[in-house]
C-alpha cells in the first residue's frame, strides 16, 4: 500500500458510461475515498459497493467522492451499478495499470502481476494519503476507513 502522507498518483480512467474521470478533477471538489475491488459481481465485492449505496447519502453530504475502480470494463460497470442500483462513480482499470500505481495489484492479498486487491484510500483534497485499508475477506475494515472519512 501507498504511505500515509504519500502523494496519490493522478490518473484517468472511463467510467461505466464511458466518460474518462481523473482523480485531480474529483479533488477540486472534494476529497475522495478511492476503492480498489477485485472484481464486479462477486459476492463480497457486491457486499462492499452495497455498503457504499446504504451510505452514499452521507458520504456525499460530508463532501466525500466514493470511486470504485476494478480491472473489469464499461459494460460489466455498467451491468454492477444497474443490478445493485449503485450510485458512486465506477471507474474500469483495464490491465490494472492504476492498481499498480496504488500497490493494489495482485490476487487473493498475493503481490502479482495481474488482478486487483481489495485496498481502500481515503485522498485529502491535498492529493496526500490520509487513510488506507486493505483487507480481502471483510469489508468490515473498509466500511471502518468510510465512517472514520464522514466524520468531521
Amino acid at each position: 500500500m501507498l504511505a500515509l502522507g504519500a502523494q496519490a498518483p493522478d490518473f484517468t480512467l472511463p467510467d461505466d458510461q464511458g466518460n474518462n474521470v481523473s482523480l485531480r478533477a474529483l479533488l477540486a471538489k472534494g476529497p475522495v475515498v478511492l476503492m480498489f475491488y477485485p472484481s464486479d459481481g462477486t459476492p463480497i465485492c457486491t457486499k462492499e459497493a452495497c455498503v457504499v449505496r446504504d451510505r452514499f447519502d452521507a458520504l456525499a453530504k460530508s463532501g466525500l467522492s466514493v470511486v470504485g475502480i476494478s480491472a473489469q470494463g464499461t459494460q460489466s460497470k455498467a451491468a454492477f451499478r444497474k443490478a445493485h442500483n449503485l450510485r458512486h462513480i465506477l471507474l474500469a482499470d483495464e490491465g490494472s495499470k492504476v492498481a499498480a500505481k496504488y500497490k493494489a495489484r495482485g490476487v487473493f492479498g498475493l503481490p502479482l502481476p495481474f488482478g486487483t486487491l481489495r485496498v481502500t484510500y481515503l485522498v485529502a483534497q491535498n492529493g496526500t494519503i490520509a487513510d488506507r485499508v486493505h483487507n480481502e475477506f471483510s469489508v468490515t475494515a473498509h466500511e471502518a476507513l468510510l465512517t472514520r472519512a464522514a466524520t468531521p
